[in-house]
């Protein structure tokens, strides 16, 4: 009887190691002891097109809602949102001057929300707060989005490096300027929604970082050149890592501004031209912010005049550009001139990094209704202040830009275009040791507070009935398997006679039984460590670690009434001894990141 007992119970965990884990047995997740170099990183899919009507923007493209609707977006490196035109954004009363007849498809696509299953809507509000302080309100942006949450996945379709996450914070709009197309925000600053409920949630990418889907709160990007390679290179965006075939490494690495909207700040020590003659363009060194929301060069009045004269430039007051003529932009494609940005951590001394751009970098084609008429424009902007100096996406043209906020620095590089180039993409891993939260970043789950209580509960159930089955199986398999060895013993000792009655076998005392070297029982803590993830807390709170309360009755298997005898006795008293504790595993070390310390030249490979 007992055989079938123990027999039952190990089928019954065999069948529970190979069926199917539920899904909410699948949302524990592993408490690694190092950092995770099993994760990769992810290359964001590009669109194959270049979209804009100031200037020719390599793209990537999303799929927002259920059911998916496809979009095409540029990259926003200080956005903590997704922003997408809505159809609103195809319709006179957005684009009074006339509505072009392809809208939809130049301004990328739009998005539908009421068509979302879903869209959780949060309310109206402009793009900073309308304050004067957050996202690009130092350059003037500000418009009225419909903010809501919904599923957001990279990509056209599902495959290695489309993740889909839900409960993204996606803002619908219609105004052509200042952005005609959409754009996926890769900022680290939580989204708060101070006028509906003051909730809060994490950008997309640091979503990712939460959800253990990338090595490390690291990205890389550069925006692509149109006029570039044959057919135009396109611009690359990766999570955790970075592509060692479309840069030139150097030593200087920058360290992240406390202010989270301008957190990516390098001194420019110098602009030199360089054409028929070489000319400073800079004549007192300042400090810029690096991003890829706007795609101006900002600098102060006296270097613009500089430019001006450099590029026999003129200033248009309607449309507050630097408009170029035909006959300039043959003159100057002929020529092609170049204008060198000196950088480094401070505005005197120190390593610097150069980073070159050729005219056509400076030569953006516009068209309707950025301008009534297309023609090419120079992407220089006068700032009024040093709040508004920014390098924005037509330098990150030929700059390639890998930001580490685990380690918080980050590195430019000059970019290459080198025609059929094969990727050589590499990770970057987190520097600290994991303690349950992925890569060192809060530990929250990407559900919303809403829909997470029930997920937690059943995780919960499941994980203390498989521990329960585990220890009642083995305990019971072990008991088995020493009552066996018994009787064989037993019954080898018994003496063999010819004839006449069994004598009666006499018993010897109970053997002393050794205890040393035996521990307190407890679950196997061989490999890792599970834990449920938590909700979002604030960084202050003193909490600790979540872990499972054993509340409730044991269990056992259904046995029958065993007679105790001096032999039980001795089995009992072993059943009762501790089984001896599993060694822990060491923790391995891994790689970390490239960007601290420096890293030689020679330690980038230039293709596989």
């Amino acid at each position: 009887m007992n055989f079938v007992r123990c027999s039952f119970a190990v089928s019954y965990l065999v069948s529970l190691a190979i069926a199917p884990i539920p899904p909410s047995v699948q949302s524990i997740d592993p408490r690694a002891a190092s950092p995770n170099t099993t994760l990769t990183p992810i290359v964001v899919p590009v669109s194959q097109y270049f979209d804009g009507d100031d200037g020719e923007w390599s793209t990537i493209i999303i799929r927002v809602g259920n059911p998916e609707q496809s979009v095409r977006v540029f990259v926003s490196t200080n956005s903590p949102i997704t922003g997408v035109v809505e159809p609103g954004g195809c319709e006179i009363e957005a684009i009074p001057r006339g509505v072009p007849d392809d809208c939809a498809n130049s301004r990328g696509r739009t998005f539908n929300s009421n068509s979302s299953l879903s869209w959780f809507w949060q309310g109206q509000s402009t793009l900073n707060g309308g304050n004067g302080v957050g996202f690009e309100a130092n350059l003037g942006y500000d418009f009225y989005l419909d903010y809501g949450q919904d599923t957001i996945a990279l990509g056209f379709q599902d495959g290695p490096d489309s993740v889909r996450l839900t409960n993204q914070t996606v803002a619908a709009y219609t105004r052509p300027r200042p952005l005609y197309v959409g754009f996926f925000g890769i900022g680290t600053e939580r989204v708060i929604y101070g006028n509906f409920g003051n909730y809060s949630g994490p950008s997309f990418f640091k979503q990712l970082a939460i959800d253990r889907k990338i090595p490390s709160l690291s990205w890389s990007y550069t925006a692509g050149a149109r006029y570039q390679l044959a057919g135009g290179q396109y611009m690359q965006l990766i999570f955790g890592g970075y592509d060692t075939s479309r840069f030139i490494p150097n030593n200087v690495r920058f360290t992240l501004g406390a202010d989270v909207t301008r957190d990516i700040v390098v001194g420019v020590q110098s602009i030199l031209f360089t054409g028929t003659n070489t000319t400073p363009l800079l004549r007192s060194p300042i400090y810029a912010f690096v991003e890829s929301t706007d795609p101006n060069i900002w600098l102060p009045m006296e270097a613009c005049l500089l430019f001006e004269k450099a590029f026999g430039l003129t200033w248009d007051n309607s449309t507050s550009k630097y408009l170029l003529s035909d006959n300039q932009y043959n003159v100057l494609s002929k020529s092609d001139p170049k204008v060198t940005f000196r950088l480094a951590v401070s505005t005197v001394g120190g390593t610097t990094a150069d980073i070159t751009l050729p005219f056509r970098a400076f030569a953006l084609r516009a068209k309707y209704p950025y301008v009534q008429n297309a023609t090419y424009y120079f992407p220089l902007q006068r700032a009024n202040d040093s709040s508004q100096y920014t390098l924005g996406r037509a330098f990150l043209q030929e700059a390639y830009l890998t930001v580490d906020y685990d380690r918080r620095n980050f590195t430019l590089s000059q970019c290459i275009f080198n025609q059929g180039a094969t990727p050589d993409i590499l990770p970057i891993y987190s520097p600290t040791t994991n303690n349950g939260s992925g890569n060192g970043t809060e530990d929250v789950s990407n559900a919303s507070t809403r829909n997470s209580q029930g997920r937690h509960t059943t995780t919960i159930v499941a994980s203390v009935v498989v521990s329960v089955l585990v220890i009642i199986g083995g305990v019971g398999l072990w008991l088995w398997k020493k009552r066996k060895d018994k009787k064989k013993r037993d019954s080898d000792q018994t003496p063999a006679r010819a004839t006449g009655p069994a004598a009666p076998v006499e018993q010897g005392p109970v053997e002393n039984i050794d205890l040393k070297g035996y521990y307190k029982p407890e679950l196997d803590n061989r490999g890792e460590l599970y834990e449920v993830p938590g909700t979002i807390v604030d960084a202050s709170d003193d909490i600790g670690p979540a872990e499972l309360h054993g509340h409730g009755a044991a269990h056992e298997l259904v046995g029958s009434p065993v007679e105790r005898t001096r032999d039980s006795e001795a089995m009992y008293r072993r059943v009762s001894s501790p089984l001896p504790r599993a060694l822990e595993r060491k923790a391995v070390s891994a790689p970390v990141s490239p960007l601290s310390p420096p890293i030689p030249q020679s330690s980038f490979r230039q293709g596989r």
